[in-house]
């Protein structure tokens, strides 16, 4: 089983997104379980795979991205650039073309360590 790190591990509730630079995580297959690396045992179901240039996401990938910071497209340019520092370098217009990874998962969390990695919704 592969692990996902992640540099701020909050999820939704049910389905996430994460982007990934590059194509490392592009042969995960629909279904598959990998762990999520938290604050308590997490595991992820893929849900969806998708390879794309940075500037292609979709907008229901941002809707769903698991970091609060990311859920925009200039706040998940910033998001990339603190977690991936050789974007750090490049000039915007260049980031627009890296090739990412987005991987939609579903999370199941540890029975009693919910509030450790899950987001409350909006009223709760």
């Amino acid at each position: 089983m592969r692990r996902m790190a992640f540099r701020r591990p909050v999820f939704h509730p049910g389905l996430n997104f994460t982007v990934r630079l590059g194509e490392e995580w592009a042969d995960l297959k629909v279904g598959e379980i990998i762990e999520l690396d938290g604050p308590c045992w997490c595991l992820g179901m893929v849900t969806q795979v998708l390879k794309c240039r940075l500037m292609d996401i979709p907008n229901f990938v941002l809707e769903r991205e698991h970091d609060p910071d990311g859920r925009t497209y200039s706040g998940l340019l910033n998001v990339l650039k603190e977690t991936y520092p050789e974007l750090q370098e490049k000039e915007a217009g260049e980031i627009d073309y890296e090739i990412v990874t987005c991987v939609g998962f579903w999370v199941a969390v540890a029975l009693g360590h919910e509030d450790l990695v899950l987001e409350k919704e909006k009223g709760q």
